[in-house]
């Protein structure tokens, strides 16, 4: 689970600053108050899935919060 937290840092991201994060078993949900920065961890999840650098399950889609002005999506690895 540690790597996902990884690839955040590689794109500059940092926990606290730029997203909120909670982690369930092998799943982690990623908060974030821009809607770009949360496209491009999510977008980066998806470019490393597809090189074979980590092992996901799944990764839903980018979604607005009903409640705040919030983004989050939800990452399961293998």
């Amino acid at each position: 689970m540690e790597e996902l937290f990884y690839v955040a840092e590689d794109l500059g991201l940092k926990k606290g600053t730029d997203f909120e994060s909670k982690v369930e078993n092998l799943s982690a949900t990623f908060t974030f108050t821009d809607k770009q920065k949360g496209n491009l961890l999510r977008d980066e999840f998806m470019k490393r899935y597809a090189d074979g650098m980590i092992n996901v399950s799944y990764i839903t889609n980018l979604k607005k919060s009903a409640i705040s002005d919030k983004y989050s999506f939800k990452i399961t690895i293998q």
